[in-house]
């Protein structure tokens, strides 16, 4: 599979982040985007555009990057995806994320 082949799904909900990785992805030869503004859009597109690799935010409205994850890893697609968790905010959210026992913390 080369990088324009690649089938990218960006889930954040800031226009700015999405328009900064895309760029950013754009410049090592990235061109296929899908994107999710929110936890809720972020499993539709993951369980209907079966992306190769999941670019997801931590904090986002409607479900956070740990409810997406925990999810879209009981489908059949998973085995299939790439995925990264981003965007961790200091303070509260932090906290309650790196103590949810049921997510691999290791990738923040």
């Amino acid at each position: 599979m080369t990088r324009e082949e690649l089938k990218v799904l960006i889930c954040d909900d800031s226009i700015l982040a999405r328009k900064m990785l895309k760029d950013t992805l754009a410049q090592i030869g990235c061109t296929n985007f899908i994107e999710a503004k929110n936890g809720v859009e972020s499993v539709e597109m993951f369980m209907s555009e079966n992306p190769d690799l999941v670019l997801l935010d931590i904090v986002m409205p409607g479900k956070n990057g740990v409810e997406v994850t925990k999810v879209v890893s009981t489908s059949h697609m998973w085995e299939w995806s790439w995925y990264v968790r981003m965007g961790v905010r200091i303070g509260k959210d932090r906290k309650t994320i790196m103590n949810d026992k049921t997510v691999n913390t290791s990738s923040f």
